[in-house]
């Protein structure tokens, strides 16, 4: 009995061992797996170090870019944004409009008395609409980077009173007459409609009028309205 128990003894230290041993060996095997892909990793960083460095320097230098167009943008076409705010009517109380670039952004500003205000806070739902409108074809007639030269304008002159919509028109009558851009207006203003007819009468065939009519099987129907 004796050295029965002693030969299971020794077999189970035996056994132990072996178990010991191959999870020994497994554990050095997913250590050398795992230093392996470590190396494979490192290896495709340093690879890829050029490329964040190359990456970084284009990232700077677009927004550099990014910056000095922006800055060009506010110092051009400031100006032209008071002109045509004028044109359209400018508010009481109130000079120029003034627009600063801040990095990437660009803010807008009126001043009082020498102080920079926001108009957002001051102006009316209709004086802002006046001003996000020659905000607008600012952009519009002075961009040069694309051909394409129609500008279109849905209901632009809601929330205007009497003053701002002929001024609007007057506006639109000179852009056309001294420039090359075609301009596209849509509206549900049967008043705007009219008194475009009567404005833009001298212009003559340069003037189209399309009135909608009702939706048919094959899509809208649109009458062309004879002066």
């Amino acid at each position: 009995m004796l050295t029965l128990r002693d030969s299971a003894s020794n077999l189970e230290i035996a056994i132990d061992a072996a178990t010991t041993a191959a999870a020994l060996t497994r554990l050095r095997e997913s250590i050398s797996f795992k230093e392996a892909a470590l190396a494979a990793a490192e290896h495709r960083h340093d690879q890829h170090i050029p490329w964040l460095k190359y990456f970084e320097e284009l990232v700077h230098l677009v927004s550099s870019q990014q910056h000095k167009t922006i800055s060009n943008f506010t110092r051009e076409y400031g100006p032209r944004a008071s002109v045509i705010q004028r044109r359209l009517r400018s508010v009481y109380g109130f000079d120029d409009i003034e627009i600063h670039s801040r990095k990437s952004t660009i803010s807008v500003r009126v001043k009082r008395h020498g102080e920079e205000l926001r108009p957002i806070d001051y102006f009316s739902q209709s004086q802002q609409q006046t001003l996000l409108l020659g905000l607008f074809l600012t952009a519009c007639i002075s961009q040069t980077w694309s051909a394409f030269s129609p500008v279109f304008l849905d209901d632009p002159v809601t929330h205007f009173d009497n003053l701002n919509t002929y001024a609007f028109l007057d506006l639109i009558i000179g852009l056309i007459e001294t420039g090359d851009r075609q301009f596209i207006i849509s509206t549900c203003d049967e008043k705007l409609f009219q008194l475009a007819r009567q404005k833009f009468l001298h212009l003559g065939e340069r003037a189209q009028f399309y009135r909608f009519e009702a939706i048919g099987s094959d899509g809208p129907i649109i009458s062309k309205i004879h002066s």
